[in-house]
């Protein structure tokens, strides 16, 4: 289940609050009330959150649930570490004859919950350290961020709502004019699993329009500046997704170079891209304003969808690869521009590399339009005049 924006909160902020954080809240619920009728994210960020990192529905608490839900997700975390055995701690200045204390459960301690239980002794946990003001600062909040992937996978999502709540009520309540950007770095500056930061990017991607107001930029940046504790290869993924979703928001002129920067990440790696790669930048291509740079991009991807599939083991392989990659562009313009990139990139490749493609598009004349499909036969006879083809 996805939530547009969370619901207003009850309280009003507490009375040591400036009034630039006064301010952020008038503006915040202003552009908020605005956005609905945007069409910020629409299918594109849709098939993003899909392709890139799936999409999970959950009937779990989350910031929208009432005041008795969150208490009795609250209990039931309590009791998941009430079942738990008990752990003391002695400090060295304690007599050995003293009782030992038992210690607070911690994040450190969800490990040791039942995994179906995890979600709850999660929100126990949060919410403990943020009630009663539902706030927490990012840097607080970035261990919590980065125990999400301790959760079911299909509690994931739910739990990066919070954090995401959590954020947006001490961003109106404390934080300051200017630096949001920063807050959001805070979080992904102190995560290190790429299991965790999937559903906060993706929850980011989904909600920053309706929770803080048309702030995509900051959001990107924030994400984008704070990879270092992930892999390299994990920071690559998070990178370029988010700077595929931000180009939506970015003036049409300057989407090429947007789109181009991401794919120059891709392209340079040493090893193959994935299908999911190829559909990522492949869709971006749409948000490209139609003429000579959407066709750059399409040609661009048609090459790296030619040197993904030619290492593959057999031509069947080979084919397969070529068929999943055009099948997952969404808009037929974008698949048909990819066909004729790839057409054209195997005028100067072997013959080997020629045949597979050649094949993989005759194969999949499916995959396009009417006006496309005769068109591309009738390239594909003109370059190949001895083919006899039995398709008509």
């Amino acid at each position: 289940m996805q939530y547009s924006t969370f619901e207003p909160q009850s309280s009003g902020p507490p009375s040591a609050v400036a009034g630039p954080s006064q301010a952020i809240r008038r503006d915040l619920n202003a552009v908020r009330s605005a956005s609905h009728s945007s069409t910020t994210s629409g299918s594109f960020l849709s098939s993003i959150t899909q392709r890139v990192f799936g999409t999970k529905a959950s009937s779990l608490c989350t910031p929208n649930s009432s005041a008795a839900e969150k208490a009795a997700a609250r209990a039931r975390g309590a009791a998941a570490f009430a079942k738990l055995p008990p752990v003391y701690q002695v400090p060295a200045t304690v007599p050995a004859s003293a009782s030992p204390a038992s210690r607070p459960a911690a994040l450190g301690d969800l490990l040791t919950v039942a995994e179906t239980n995890r979600y709850d002794a999660w929100f126990y946990l949060i919410d403990r350290e943020a009630c009663p003001a539902e706030t927490m600062a990012p840097t607080k909040l970035a261990a919590f961020a980065n125990a999400i992937d301790l959760l079911q996978e299909d509690h994931r999502p739910p739990a990066a709502e919070f954090v995401i709540s959590y954020l947006h009520n001490f961003y109106v309540t404390i934080g300051k004019p200017g630096e949001f950007a920063t807050y959001v770095g805070q979080i992904f500056s102190g995560m290190k699993q790429l299991a965790s930061a999937t559903p906060l990017i993706e929850a980011f991607f989904r909600q920053t329009a309706t929770v803080f107001g048309n702030k995509q930029h900051l959001v990107a940046w924030g994400i984008q500046r704070n990879l270092t504790g992930f892999s390299a290869a994990d920071a690559d993924k998070l990178w370029r997704a988010t700077a595929i979703w931000k180009l939506e928001y970015m003036r049409a002129e300057q989407r090429y170079d947007g789109w181009n920067k991401a794919f120059v990440q891709l392209d340079r790696q040493s090893i193959a891209s994935t299908t999911a790669d190829i559909a990522l930048h492949g869709n971006a291509i749409t948000l490209i304003p139609e003429g000579e740079n959407r066709h750059l991009a399409a040609s661009q991807l048609a090459k790296r969808l030619i040197a993904s599939a030619t290492p593959r083991a057999t031509p069947a392989a080979r084919i397969a690869f070529v068929h999943e990659g055009l099948a997952m562009i969404d808009d037929n313009a974008v698949r048909a521009d990819v066909a004729e990139g790839l057409i054209e990139h195997t005028r100067a490749d072997g013959s080997a590399v020629r045949e597979y493609v050649h094949r993989a598009i005759s194969d999949r004349f499916d995959l396009f339009d009417p006006g496309t499909g005769f068109h591309l036969q009738s390239v594909l006879k003109r370059l190949n005049p001895s083919a006899q083809s039995e398709k008509p």
